[in-house]
């Protein structure tokens, strides 16, 4: 990768200040179930106490604060145990209320509004599923369904109902797959244990023994999980007829069989869920997290996220997650497990999970810096202009003159500029360039680059009344970006996301000066000089199916900047340095705002930067070089100075101009 330009050092200033210089949201509100409570009725995960959850994981790093349980008066009122709109048994909903009374109770202590500035989290659902199995269990495939239909549509309605009070950001995580879960497999096992009327002391062994033998081995992927699943069933299938070869293996066809079955509907359901929420939310700004397919990927391949098990669970067989100890004798620390218990992710699955999400939300921030970068092939173009426009405001071309002019502005190939002009008359002076612009760096460590543009300017000089002096150009850019990569940490997994686009820019810009003789040697002059410019990025789609996945919406900024300054020419011969400082200033107040989403969703959501720093200065120091009559040289360095920016742009031109 070649070396980052010195110009476009501030790129990544730029977007380190849009990253942290301010939190976008004051307060993370909370509405779920044990995926979210913060201590409500548990903390569900192992040594929880300590734990942070993935919710208390995106409240500090997005508000740099900690997020308190709703009994403490803080905002987290999420329970361990809730449905989206009850279970059907009352004493069960007064201990863990649903998400709607959550809502509700959140809603009235703030007038029916929802603050502005809030970023909240809604998810639930699980139990939901769970709910909905069991009736399956009995029999009642009605009610299950019903379970499904009804409890998503309420869900759906409780996202509708925070956006119609104002909500801010709404996080929209939806339910992993049931099917997945330890859960599911000791259910099966169980159902079928008690068909043989076994005592529950000796389902409860059989249920321990099965899960001492998950946790003995990795399961590297899916076939490999499978595999120990299936020898599971097996070996509680030959302990069930020691005596009966054939009606050992037929068991074990029935156990697998009804975990495939189960599990197969567990996942049905969940997707039903899912799908059914999503397709009845009005348009918002939600930011839809996609933890259903985050699991399937961590389970196909959970080496790379750090997770050796993913069938298996931490916490001793029978113990909850909130009451999960990892300094207990029982405690299996043998491996890195996805569960903590047979439903709850491990503290360092929750981890993943907050990162996911945030990764979601800090994306359009990443991209947002396009706006930024994609001037950069102007202000290069328009840099080594500068110079050639300096060196002729100090030696005046006679009429009729044809000039060839070439520059270079940044480092390491960074701008290639060729140019020509014509003196029409005595004072006036037409031209024309066309530039090409090549970098390729990481403007962040977590969001990279690799554009090619071209730039094409007309320019105009006009000498009046002997000190006087005036020029204009008009510029068009177009840059192609080839390689848009975001870096995303899950756990110890790095990912890559990618995706091109393209952009351009036009504008004018006018620049004024009237020469004050100091002495033979030396003139100084004022500048005034007033730019204006049109930017626009296209959209584009990350070529990738992951759960990280996403589509950026099309992107356009302006800019009116004026600026005053000063200069101080030499006229000492065949090398004459001069210097100038020009402090400029934005007139208008412009945020940079973006639409994305992941790709597996329909809904969207909207980020808006920090605004931008309207005032800079900007210093250049530099020599022209007369090497003979009709050819010249000249180098320079500028360096731009924004307070909000820690590292600033820094860049140097080289150029010379020969006359026909």
């Amino acid at each position: 990768m070649k070396k980052a330009l010195f110009l476009v050092s501030a790129t990544a200033a730029l977007f380190v200040n849009l990253m942290t210089n301010a939190y976008a949201y004051n307060n993370v509100y909370v509405f779920g179930d044990s995926l979210s409570d913060g201590g409500n009725n548990g903390r569900f995960t192992t040594d929880g106490k300590n734990a942070e959850l993935y919710d208390e994981y995106i409240a500090r790093n997005l508000t740099d604060k900690k997020l308190a349980r709703s009994k403490d008066g803080g905002t987290n009122y999420a329970y361990g145990g809730a449905t989206a709109n009850g279970s059907g048994n009352p004493i069960w909903d007064y201990v863990a209320p649903p998400t709607q009374k959550q809502l509700d109770n959140y809603l009235q202590s703030h007038s029916g509004r929802a603050d502005p500035n809030g970023l909240y989290i809604h998810w639930v659902g699980g139990n939901d599923v769970a709910i909905a199995l069991q009736d399956l269990a009995k029999g009642d495939k009605e009610a299950a369904q019903r379970r499904i239909n009804d409890s998503s549509a309420s869900a759906a309605s409780q996202i509708n109902q925070l956006i119609k009070a104002g909500a801010g950001l709404i996080i929209l995580p939806n339910i992993p797959d049931i099917g997945t879960t330890p859960k599911i497999m000791e259910a099966v096992l169980t159902s079928a244990l008690k068909k043989t009327q076994l005592p529950d002391d000796k389902i409860a062994q059989i249920l321990k023994q099965a899960h001492e033998a998950i946790n003995k081995y990795p399961t590297p992927n899916k076939e490999i999980r499978n595999k120990i699943l299936q020898g599971v069933f097996k070996k509680i299938a030959e302990g069930a007829s020691p005596q009966d070869p054939e009606e050992a293996k037929e068991i074990y066809r029935q156990l697998l069989d009804a975990y495939d079955n189960t599990s197969k509907i567990a996942s049905q359901f969940s997707n039903e869920y899912n799908q059914n929420e999503e397709n009845q939310l009005i348009h918002g700004n939600i930011l839809f997290a996609d933890i259903n397919h985050l699991l399937r990927e961590v389970i196909e391949n959970p080496t790379i996220y750090g997770i050796a098990n993913t069938l298996g669970y931490a916490c001793p067989q029978g113990i909850r997650a909130d009451e999960c100890s990892s300094s207990k004798p029982d405690f299996d620390k043998n491996q890195p497990y996805l569960f903590s218990d047979n439903f709850h992710p491990t503290p360092y699955a929750h981890k993943v999970i907050g990162q996911y999400i945030v990764s979601i939300y800090n994306a359009p921030l990443q991209v947002m810096a396009l706006n930024h970068i994609n001037r950069t092939p102007t202000i290069t173009a328009l840099s080594s202009l500068d110079g050639h426009l300096q060196q002729l405001r100090n030696d005046h071309q006679a009429k009729g003159k044809v000039g060839v002019f070439g520059g270079y502005t940044g480092n390491h190939n960074n701008t290639l500029t060729l140019g020509s002009d014509y003196q029409l008359t005595n004072n006036l002076l037409l031209g024309a360039t066309i530039s090409r612009y090549k970098d390729e760096q990481n403007a962040t460590p977590n969001f990279n680059y690799a554009a090619t543009g071209h730039v094409i300017t007309a320019y105009t000089l006009w000498n009046y009344y002997g000190n006087g002096w005036l020029n204009g150009d008009v510029h068009y850019s177009r840059t192609n970006y080839d390689n848009l990569s975001r870096s995303i940490q899950l756990g110890q997994a790095t990912r890559r996301e990618s995706g091109s686009t393209m952009g351009s820019q036009w504008g004018w810009r006018i620049t004024a000066g009237w020469d004050i003789p100091i002495t033979r040697y030396l003139t100084t002059s004022p500048i005034i000089q007033y730019t204006w410019d049109k930017g626009d990025i296209d959209g584009y789609r990350e070529t990738g199916n992951n759960s990280t996945s996403m589509h950026f919406a099309d992107q356009n900024y302006h800019s009116k900047v004026g600026s005053v300054g000063w200069r101080v020419d030499t006229k000492l011969g065949r090398f004459n340095p001069y210097a100038s400082i020009l402090l400029n200033h934005q007139f208008d107040d412009e945020r940079y705002t973006l639409r994305s989403a992941i790709n597996a969703t329909k809904t969207s959501f909207v980020q808006q930067g920090e605004k931008q720093n309207r005032d800079h200065v900007q210093y250049t120091v530099g020599v022209n070089a007369n090497l003979t009559n009709d050819f010249r040289a000249f180098a320079a360095v500028s360096h731009e100075k924004n307070d909000n920016e820690p590292n600033h742009d820094y860049y140097f031109n080289l150029g010379f101009n020969v006359n026909f």
